[in-house]
């Protein structure tokens, strides 16, 4: 808009309401943040004789000749009366169809616009932290805050409401977090110091068969200054399907496993550093692998505020898969006293002999484990087992010894330490 211009115009609305618009106020003083007007002339006309239509037209604005114009601001003001308290779509409709509100210039050249849209909110009401909307706020409006959370129901306009403390739309751990202090009466807590210290978030590595189970841990770092949080996790519902979330029974946890191959849980406690904070409970459906990605982790202190994270995603592999290459792998436990695991892959179908030596080379033991099919032999239940006995079926001495396989086509050597 250039000085010395004036402009013409023409629009109609869907108000807030249900029935006749019962009058119509337009602004002719510049509201706060308009633009810089000199004058208005008051040939401004309106119709509001079509329920839910009003138009406006001919509206002459001078410019300030001397200032010009610059930046953006109000140009009209409109007024209703509302008539019933709900949620109403405020349009803005060109005439006579014309895809472009009309403005022109003092020169009737047309000013290029923009159609925008805008919403009358319904006001809501609501005791906040209440969310069953019994009049009490305790322990179980902050368990329904994190089932709204984990998206195990979906929340009514009252409990919306009332669940969202800190009204950025939406209802999350954080959310139950400050319910729960609510409950015994404290107050919102104080801001804790700046702290940039990361937690770590992470699942674990698991291996099965198709038909079993496996349980993948969830473990999380820095447990000393987490209150709560909110985490998904995505897998292969083709691979496999999720039962259960198990938690310690104390722990203030909700998990939905509801939609295949997502995971949500939501939880407003504080965690132990030495065990997982949770296990997810997995049925293995197919011989085959799946990725376990952590997604969308949100992490809380006792203020509400969030804490830095690092992740750390796992993974199932079905003990049935061939293994890309055939090998030995570190024992465990080790050191040991009295007992170990040897693990190993094997690439395809093929006899298998562990042996056992001293560090001078003398043979303790040998295992002779029979034809194995091609696949993951890692965990205890399937890895090569030595009791820490030699051949005559004594505990051997403490000190260094050798572990060598031998398959086909492949053979491998290590060390591990038995110490007593």
């Amino acid at each position: 808009i250039q000085e010395g211009n004036f402009l013409k115009t023409g629009f109609g609305n869907n108000p807030a309401i249900d029935g006749t618009v019962p009058f119509v106020t337009l602004d002719n003083t510049t509201p706060p943040n308009s633009m810089p007007l000199s004058s208005i002339t008051a040939n401004t006309y309106a119709s509001i004789n079509s329920i839910g239509k009003l138009i406006i037209a001919n509206s002459r604005y001078t410019i300030n000749e001397l200032k010009g114009v610059d930046g953006e601001g109000t140009l009209i003001s409109l007024k209703f009366e509302v008539i019933e308290p709900k949620a109403s779509k405020i349009m803005l409709n060109a005439p006579f169809d014309d895809p472009n509100l009309i403005l022109v210039n003092s020169k009737l050249i047309t000013i290029d616009t923009q159609l925008a849209d805008a919403t009358i909110k319904e006001t809501q009401t609501c005791l906040k932290g209440d969310v069953d909307g019994n009049g009490v706020i305790n322990s179980r409006d902050a368990l329904i805050a994190l089932q709204i959370s984990a998206q195990l129901i979906v929340p009514n306009a009252q409990q919306l409401c009332a669940g969202d403390i800190n009204e950025d739309g939406s209802v999350m751990a954080n959310d139950a977090i400050r319910i729960l202090r609510k409950s015994v009466g404290l107050e919102a807590p104080i801001k804790e110091a700046n702290n940039n210290a990361i937690a770590l978030v992470r699942l674990g590595e698991v291996y099965g068969n198709a038909g079993n189970d496996a349980n993948v841990p969830l473990y999380i770092s820095q447990s000393d200054m987490i209150a709560g949080g909110d985490i998904s996790i995505n897998y292969d519902p083709n691979v496999l399907r999720a039962v259960e979330v198990i938690a310690d029974k104390d722990m203030f946890m909700v998990s939905n496993i509801s939609k295949a191959g997502t995971i949500k849980i939501s939880f407003a406690d504080t965690i132990d550093n030495n065990k997982p904070v949770a296990e997810i409970k997995f049925k293995a459906i197919s011989d085959s692998k799946s990725s376990l990605t952590l997604q969308n982790v949100t992490l809380y202190r006792n203020d509400l505020s969030l804490i830095n994270t690092k992740l750390q995603n796992g993974f199932f592999i079905s003990w049935a898969m061939p293994a890309k290459d055939n090998a030995l792998m570190q024992n465990f436990p080790n050191p040991f006293n009295p007992e170990t695991w040897i693990p190993f892959q094997l690439k395809q179908d093929s006899d298998v002999s562990i042996k056992i030596y001293s560090a001078m080379g003398e043979l303790i033991r040998e295992l002779d484990l029979g034809n194995k099919p091609a696949g993951m032999y890692i965990s205890q239940d399937r890895a090569g087992y030595w009791d820490g006995k030699d051949k005559f079926g004594s505990p051997v001495a403490s000190g260094v010894y050798f572990y060598s396989i031998k398959t086909k086509d492949f053979s491998d050597v290590k060390k591990l330490i038995v110490l007593k």
